[in-house]
């Protein structure tokens, strides 16, 4: 069972696209874009010696560099923390906040840095802060006279989802082709203070990212677990579980070659299906093939 939010196509058939996004009311959870920022001058002077400084060790930011990171989130981005948080009701209303933090730093051998950074939106409204926010990751690609800032969606723009994310550094000694590979895991729950539910969704994703000398490519998203339980009635609900067991083989070089994932689906504890979903590296494509 794979989510709507990562799947879904939308379609717009009688209604030009401007006037259907008037009528949109504010997401639910922040965007989903790829968006590409170019950094120069003292910005890119600020976040180079910075990052520099750190070597490949990610640490938290200083006050300084802090603010500039968070004031180089695109403007869709912060308008969307805006408009998510005051969904949250009153006591939240105009209390959101962002934060960064770098997950992984890379220097790669001609002195160009990969830095992942994750933003958190959330409200700093008593009881909101700690148990609900949304967050997505952005990598800084610091050249020598400019930075490049992208934003990597984890899934396609949805409206009408309610799930938060929360994203974490999952591998960091991985290699493809000769080139580094790292994986991040999205952890996604529809447990969102904006909007009532009849079920529960929880889902854990691994994307898979190539470390190229001058820019960082998505190759694989993978579903890694799914939990949803409908509540049909009062002490009777239904859960549909989605759980895998994954390995990888590698290339005698150490290249990882196949990632392999073993999974089952039950509901109510009752084995429904089961099977085999294989990633297999493609030297043409730069990415990895899924086969069923």
């Amino acid at each position: 069972m794979i989510s709507m939010r990562h799947h879904a196509v939308t379609v717009l058939s009688s209604c030009f696209l401007l006037f259907c996004f008037a009528l949109q009311s504010p997401a639910q959870i922040l965007p989903e874009k790829k968006v590409v920022t170019t950094i120069t001058g003292r910005n890119h002077q600020t976040l180079r010696k910075f990052f520099a400084s750190l070597g490949d060790i990610a640490d938290v930011f200083d006050d300084k560099v802090g603010n500039l990171v968070v004031s180089l989130l695109p403007k869709e981005y912060r308008t969307g923390c805006k408009n998510m948080v005051d969904l949250w009701g009153k006591d939240a209303k105009g209390t959101q906040s962002l934060a960064p933090r770098t997950i992984y730093i890379k220097t790669m051998p001609d002195s160009i840095i990969h830095v992942f950074v994750v933003y958190t939106c959330y409200s700093n409204a008593k009881g909101f802060g700690d148990h609900y926010y949304d967050e997505r990751m952005a990598v800084f690609t610091v050249g020598h006279s400019s930075t490049t800032m992208t934003m990597l969606p984890f899934g396609l723009q949805c409206q009408d989802c309610n799930e938060l994310s929360r994203v974490a550094m999952y591998e960091d000694t991985l290699s493809v082709d000769n080139a580094p590979l790292v994986s991040v895991i999205s952890s996604l729950s529809n447990d969102n203070p904006c909007c009532g539910r009849t079920r529960t969704i929880e889902e854990h994703y691994l994307h898979y990212y190539r470390l190229d000398p001058h820019s960082v490519t998505p190759v694989a998203s993978i579903l890694d677990y799914r939990k949803e339980v409908n509540h049909i009635e009062a002490g009777h609900d239904s859960t549909t579980l989605y759980s895998t067991n994954r390995y990888v083989e590698r290339a005698d070089d150490g290249s990882l070659r196949k990632i392999v994932m073993n999974y089952t689906e039950s509901v109510n504890d009752r084995p429904i299906r089961g099977g085999i979903h294989t990633y297999m590296w493609n030297k043409k494509r730069h990415a990895f093939d899924i086969t069923y």
